[in-house]
């Protein structure tokens, strides 16, 4: 299977009364063989960085990068498919139509009575520490790779 189809997203995020504010996005994907990322913090009334831009700039470089690539997310409580389509609806005048692979609601369909990310790194066996300083969101995308690329049997070959 090309992995270069394949993409992960974490978003992170809060939520304030009904509202989810998005702090940072980011993506973990295949290029060329090789692992790349991509991470943005968000602009929102909660807490920003130096570094922080408009979600609607944000929304158009995710979907650049990942076009119609099949997406890897923890999507506890329908949340991060929920933000994506309501930020394409919004932002891109288009639902998210990516295929997504949902290692949350594939844990429990498995009879795991847990689908957080320590219980589904320590059951797929994803140990690895974030030597590089990646940012939170990149890190916890390349974790959920990796378990998704096992829980689905997607097969990592040459990467």
């Amino acid at each position: 299977m090309n992995m270069n189809n394949f993409a992960s997203i974490f978003i992170e995020k809060t939520v304030l009364g009904s509202k989810i504010h998005v702090l940072q996005i980011g993506v973990v994907f295949v290029k060329d063989n090789k692992f790349r990322y991509f991470y943005k913090y968000v602009k929102n009334d909660i807490k920003n960085s130096n570094n922080a831009i408009e979600l609607s700039e944000v929304i158009k470089s995710l979907s650049k990068i990942i076009g119609d690539k099949k997406i890897i997310l923890k999507n506890d409580d329908n949340n991060d498919f929920k933000v994506l389509n309501t930020m394409y609806t919004k932002y891109l005048n288009r639902p998210f139509t990516n295929f997504v692979y949902d290692v949350s609601k594939n844990s429990l369909f498995l009879g795991n009575k847990k689908s957080n990310l320590d219980f589904l790194c320590a059951k797929y066996d994803v140990n690895f520490k974030n030597d590089k300083g990646l940012p939170t969101s990149v890190f916890k995308a390349q974790k959920i790779f990796v378990i998704g690329t096992k829980m689905f049997k997607l097969g990592i070959k040459n990467v």
